[in-house]
């Protein structure tokens, strides 16, 4: 009963595998689900706590006002990003971009604040996709989304779902992608293969 008891395993549950109405196999494949859950849960806390971390870092004379709205915009960042991402996704992304470092992060936004510009006028100025420079430009868009995703098909599916369910929020507030620039990018794309 103590070992039961060691594993984490509730009371009543213990007393039912002693009881014989509970297998042990079957109580343990059902706590060791829980231990999982709560492990994912987890590490989504800690990624979370992490990028406020890093941002904080980077303010650190922030007034408790601006602390507080902070947290707000990543709780609500978070309620979004968290109907597209499981826990484990979320967690894999906060220690992928805890490897990274800040400095290969700040590198990729400035990638794409470089990039959107560029991908604008070649769609205002009517470039045709196949050129050598859409297609530079379709690499690059690739190669800035692969730093996101690291090559995980379920990353890189989850964000093109968020993209397409929020643009215009996405386009308002980050500047693109925009529906024309991402057709261009696909046609470009298409072009390369």
């Amino acid at each position: 009963m103590l070992a039961l008891r060691q594993l984490g395993l509730p009371l009543d549950k213990v007393h039912e595998v002693m009881a014989g109405q509970a297998s042990v196999a079957e109580v343990l494949a059902v706590h060791h689900g829980f231990l999982t859950d709560q492990l994912a849960s987890v590490r989504a806390l800690r990624a979370r706590v992490g990028a406020l971390a890093s941002t904080m870092s980077q303010r650190p004379a922030t007034p408790v006002e601006d602390f507080l709205e902070l947290i707000q915009k990543v709780i609500a960042m978070d309620d979004t990003v968290t109907k597209y991402f499981t826990d484990d996704q979320l967690a894999d992304l906060a220690e992928r971009r805890e490897h990274l470092g800040e400095d290969s992060i700040a590198e990729t936004q400035a990638g794409w604040a470089e990039l959107l510009p560029k991908v604008t006028e070649a769609v205002e100025s009517g470039m045709d996709p196949s050129s050598p420079q859409a297609q530079a430009m379709a690499a690059r868009w690739m190669e800035l989304l692969e730093q996101f995703h690291g090559g995980d098909a379920g990353l890189r599916d989850g964000l093109y779902r968020m993209q397409a369910d929020n643009a215009e929020q996405i386009e308002q507030q980050h500047g693109g992608p925009s529906p024309s620039q991402l057709d261009f990018i696909k046609a470009a794309n298409a072009a390369r293969r």
